[in-house]
């Protein structure tokens, strides 16, 4: 548990502190300013829903905080071999995520649309899933804290208020082990398809 602590306390200070920086280096009124979106919005995929908000460090550098909601499902063949039991769990997490869109210039020079960040991106996705279900169907669920560092890469579309995205990453994920505390290292693969609504932007 010392591990999550000190890896969440890491990750908001760094955030507080790219935040700042950007307020420093690039004042608002600054004619870039229109190069570092602010983007606020949520979005819905099988595998993960999130509330997020993305700001512009630099252009075409930003960095994207979630507030997600992992939902899982299990099926388990019980003891007397006879019967299967399902379990559906949703869990809470977050994840920082700074990202690099590579191809804007590129867009913007064949007229396409570059809106709200409407290019493909690479990014490091740095994610904690709880170990505290917000919902389970099954009262005995222990569903372990997870960390996961995604090396990832994706493109995002806008079409008005609406906005579709999809990716891939693949990385290290530490679980920790429920019966000694200690974290235990695998291998991570998170493809995701989503589609959202942009609730805010500047």
């Amino acid at each position: 548990m010392k591990t999550l602590f000190y890896y969440i306390s890491a990750l908001i200070f760094l955030s507080y502190s790219q935040l700042m920086a950007q307020e420093q280096l690039f004042p608002q009124d600054s004619k870039e300013d229109w190069k570092r979106p602010h983007l606020f919005g949520f979005q819905s995929s099988i595998l993960i829903n999130n509330l997020y908000y993305e700001v512009g460090i630099v252009p075409n550098l930003s960095l994207r905080t979630e507030a997600t909601l992992t939902p899982g499902f299990n099926i388990n063949l019980s003891s007397n071999n006879a019967n299967l039991n399902s379990e559906y769990t949703l869990s809470p997490g977050i994840n920082l995520e700074p990202r690099y869109y590579f191809n804007k210039a590129k867009r913007e020079r064949k007229g396409k649309n570059i809106d709200k960040s409407s290019a493909s991106y690479v990014s490091i996705k740095n994610m904690w899933i709880s170990s505290n279900n917000l919902f389970s169907s099954d009262t005995r669920s222990q569903l372990q804290n997870t960390i996961l560092i995604l090396p990832s890469i994706g493109l995002r579309r806008n079409y008005g208020v609406f906005e579709f995205e999809v990716g891939l990453g693949v990385g290290p994920s530490w679980t920790e082990n429920i019966f000694n505390g200690n974290m235990e290292l695998g291998l991570a693969i998170l493809p995701h398809l989503r589609i959202g609504a942009n609730i805010w932007s500047r």
